[in-house]
């Protein structure tokens, strides 16, 4: 198979629970005498860590320095306090990785993650190993410029191009179909997330599922 699955993390492949992960940012926030109040107020699924922090700082968001801290601290507290029973590994998840390693198909990840917590997450669900490439939200704040740079470092540890329809991104959200619509990539939109079916089907997805188990029959189901 001449393509590249890139998978979204949160939502996706697993879960990191809220009781853990929220309490944990209004820590960080009031380490740096920030509201914490406004982890409850504003938007997560589908977004990117960089988008995310900057709303959390609120009015400082455009403050680079008091940024960079914030992220800083996340990744350290998170690097130190998440463990496996922090998270929940989703419904095919580990037979859809196992499925495509098996028939040597490239995967990759395409997360709103940091880099840094990204990996994080999968080595405490067991999933690490599986992703040597990728494109994380560290640089950009917007997940449309995802794709792009997931497919430098593609050609580059692959050493040829492939066709951007061959590129298939696996999320959970609107935005994950909007990212691979904007690049031109294969959409595959899973309802393991905050977004049910019925809302995924309005934004055209590709490819639809309830979940990634059967990957053998939902991979068949991919037209290039």
């Amino acid at each position: 198979m001449n393509s590249a699955f890139l998978f979204d993390i949160d939502g996706t492949l697993l879960n990191v629970n809220r009781n853990f992960m929220r309490p944990m940012i209004e820590q960080l926030l009031k380490s740096l005498s920030m509201d914490p109040s406004i982890v409850n107020r504003i938007r997560y699924s589908g977004r990117t860590d960089s988008a995310i922090f900057r709303d959390l700082l609120g009015e400082y968001k455009s403050n680079e320095a008091l940024y960079e801290r914030l992220k800083q601290r996340y990744i350290t507290a998170l690097s130190h306090e998440l463990a496996p029973d922090h998270v929940t590994v989703l419904e095919g998840a580990k037979e859809s990785i196992a499925y495509l390693t098996e028939k040597q198909v490239s995967i990759g990840l395409l997360t709103g993650n940091f880099k840094e917590s990204a990996y994080v997450k999968l080595k405490a669900a067991g999933l690490a190993n599986y992703f040597s490439f990728g494109a994380f939200g560290c640089k950009h704040t917007n997940r449309n410029y995802l794709p792009e740079e997931a497919e430098k470092v593609f050609i580059k540890k692959a050493g040829h191009r492939i066709d951007k329809r061959n590129y298939v991104i696996i999320g959970d959200t609107p935005n994950d179909i909007e990212c691979a619509r904007y690049f031109g990539a294969t959409s595959v939109a899973v309802a393991t997330g905050d977004f049910p079916l019925t809302e995924l089907k309005k934004h055209e997805p590709d490819l639809i599922l309830e979940s990634l188990n059967f990957p053998e029959k939902w991979t068949s189901n991919l037209q290039f």
